[in-house]
């Protein structure tokens, strides 16, 4: 069986043997290894829509509820929404938190000294995980959680929906392939009347009819609309009327453009979470003001919102998620004042909201905002992140825009600033010319990212010694020639990013500089000599990108060097004639694209045996280097694509 395959039964059975023997013992016969192959194939695409009907999954699940029935009773409820939400295999954590949060399925135990809602909620997805049932990613730029996403295998979303089903937590509709809508595998299953609905209308068609009772709207407490191809809104749902107790409203992934927002909305008065996150919607209606029980309030659309001067009247709101491009209907700035309960603020854009409303949420635990370029706007979020020594904003990221600080006024503000201690991401565009030391930066800031700064001095003295950096971009930020990494500083730094630095000539990579580094793209640098030889030596080094990068002629990518390199672009290195891959390099490679270096006329003779390589893209190239590729023996699935 090729690995291909071999992966996607393996991934089909969860990685479980007695499901893989179960399964591959359903499809065994005389048959060549070709038409073996084939059959296993066709049998995984036709089983992975009714996966759950298949008797050797039906028997893993009888030994996987044991797990389940294990559980606390709230971690089953936990496990039962994950279930639902998840796409493409994974879930974001801070979406489970808001829904559970509106359930108020984490408010029944009580809170220790300091400890917020959503750290009891990630305590218990770390609890599942703990238990094998689910993996986490964590966040790599951590704002409200410390996780990113929550995974399920297949076998346990397969284990969660049937226990939804069984326990009639909830009901999934499906209109798949151009279809009559499908309910879950387990359908048929005797039960009470669910509170909860899912309903995907990536397929749907207006002459299909919708599974839900006129009798059956009025128990729906959570309702859960998705749609990935940007659906238009279905007619015979323009009004959301009889969804009177509602608690749950997301609208995911449609298009009201050509059909209106239903119309209803505002009846369901206990409702406490509406998401228009992923839809495109011009503007939002003023009787969202009328819900006066709101906790959580989505509005991260695709496109340009208007917002009307309503959001002042939700006295309940806790999270509130800007769009990240909005106005107002008559161009007067949003208030916030009296929102006392409100912690979460995201896309907060002050040129678009009272500014000084800021200074009246005491509950306020996360701001993102952007400012362009107005001085008092900056003293103001300032005064909010410092407003009480002993109980300072927690989490605070901002970007501003145009901000020169070229007199002391406003460069002392830019002080300020960096060393508020909430702040732990920073976007600065506008001159700088010089930073202050270290020792005056926030030490929780984790990304930082200079646009235009005019810096004299080499920045990585001050910022490695900032000890939570993950994320650094430097974008014509630097206008000297040399910069130096030092032994084992930048620690936790994963990303950095060197873009449009015209006069750099040499960087320093010294051994131990950067070892948890994943992820690196140098751009526009068109007078520097050479990558630093300590690149090579990074061991968590995955994503390489060289686009105008330096001026050198050859590359020498030696044996053992790039030990967990996955990606690498080469593009427009328009003085590279020569690149050397020995042995042993790049051992883990993958995905390699070479674009415009004109020079380069030869495919390196140690890329051919880098058995992993899958994906070669080649645009811009000289005739003779096309000619020179060739694959390794190892190299029959690489794939090589053309492109001029």
């Amino acid at each position: 069986m090729g690995e291909d395959l071999q992966k996607k039964t393996v991934n089909f059975c969860g990685g479980l043997p007695l499901t893989i023997r179960s399964f591959l013992e359903s499809v065994e016969g005389e048959h060549t290894l070709d038409e073996w192959e084939e059959i296993v194939s066709k049998r995984l695409n036709c089983a992975s829509d009714r996966r759950l009907e298949l008797p050797e999954i039906q028997k893993t699940l009888e030994v996987l509820a044991s797990s389940y029935n294990k559980l606390p009773y709230i971690q089953k409820l936990f496990f039962l929404y994950m279930g639902v939400l998840q796409e493409d295999l994974r879930i974001e954590v801070e979406k489970l938190y808001l829904l559970w949060l509106a359930e108020r399925l984490i408010s029944l135990e009580p809170l220790q000294r300091e400890e917020r809602l959503v750290d009891v909620a990630q305590c218990y997805v770390t609890e599942l995980a703990e238990r094998g049932m689910v993996d986490l990613d964590e966040e790599e730029v951590p704002t409200i959680t410390r996780f990113k996403y929550v995974h399920l295998n297949e076998l346990m979303r397969d284990l969660s929906l049937f226990k939804n089903k069984e326990e009639c937590y909830f009901k999934v509709v499906e209109f798949g392939h151009g279809s009559q809508p499908m309910q879950d595998a387990f359908s048929s299953l005797p039960g009470p009347r669910t509170g909860r609905v899912a309903i995907n209308f990536d397929e749907y068609k207006e002459e299909y009819g919708l599974p839900l009772e006129n009798d059956e709207k009025m128990h729906i407490r959570v309702l859960l609309f998705s749609a990935k191809k940007k659906q238009v809104w279905p007619r015979e749902l323009s009004s959301l009327a009889k969804f009177k107790y509602l608690k749950v409203l997301v609208f995911n992934g449609f298009n009201f453009e050509q059909t209106k927002l239903p119309h209803g909305i505002a009846t369901a008065a206990f409702l406490r979470y509406l998401s228009f996150e992923d839809c495109i919607l011009r503007e939002l209606p003023s009787s969202i003001g009328n819900l006066k029980f709101l906790y959580i309030l989505d509005l991260r659309v695709r496109k340009r919102m208007i917002i009307p001067n309503v959001l002042w009247k939700l006295k309940k709101l806790r999270h509130l998620y800007f769009p990240l491009s909005f106005e107002t209907p008559d161009g007067a700035k949003l208030t916030l004042k009296g929102l006392l309960e409100l912690e979460t603020i995201t896309n907060y854009n002050a040129k678009m909201c009272n500014v000084k409303d800021l200074l009246e949420l005491p509950n306020l635990q996360y701001l993102a905002s952007t400012v362009d370029g107005d001085l008092e706007e900056v003293k103001c979020i300032i005064e909010r992140m410092t407003k009480n020594p002993d109980i300072d904003l927690p989490h605070t990221s901002i970007e501003i825009k145009n901000f020169d600080c070229y007199t002391e006024e406003r460069h002392s503000v830019f002080r300020k600033l960096l060393a508020c201690k909430s702040l732990i991401i920073l976007c600065m565009e506008g001159y700088i010319r010089q930073m202050p030391m270290h020792h005056k930066f926030s030490q929780n800031l984790i990304k930082i990212e200079f646009i235009g700064s005019g810096l004299i001095e080499d920045p990585m003295k001050t910022l490695q010694e900032v000890p939570e950096l993950r994320e650094l971009v430097l974008d014509d930020a630097f206008v000297g020639e040399e910069i130096v990494c030092s032994a084992s500083h930048f620690a936790e730094l994963k990303l950095l990013r060197l873009l449009s630095l015209p006069h750099l000539k040499k960087w320093v990579v010294e051994d131990g500089a950067m070892s948890k580094l994943s992820t690196l793209k140098i751009a526009n640098c068109g007078k520097l000599e050479m990558w630093p030889e300590g690149l090579e030596k990074l061991p968590k080094l995955r994503e390489l990108v060289l686009d105008d990068a330096f001026v050198g002629e050859e590359i020498v990518c030696s044996a053992s060097g790039f030990v967990e390199l996955k990606l690498l672009r080469l593009l427009n290195l328009q003085h590279l004639k020569n690149w050397v891959v020995e042995n042993g390099a790049m051992s883990k490679l993958s995905t390699l694209q070479i674009a415009n270096c004109g020079k380069l006329e030869m495919w390196p003779e140690g890329l051919k045996i880098v058995p992993g390589l899958r994906e070669l893209k080649v645009s811009g190239m000289s005739q003779d280097f096309k000619n020179s590729i060739s694959k390794g023996r190892d190299q029959d699935k690489l794939s090589i694509e053309f492109e001029d």
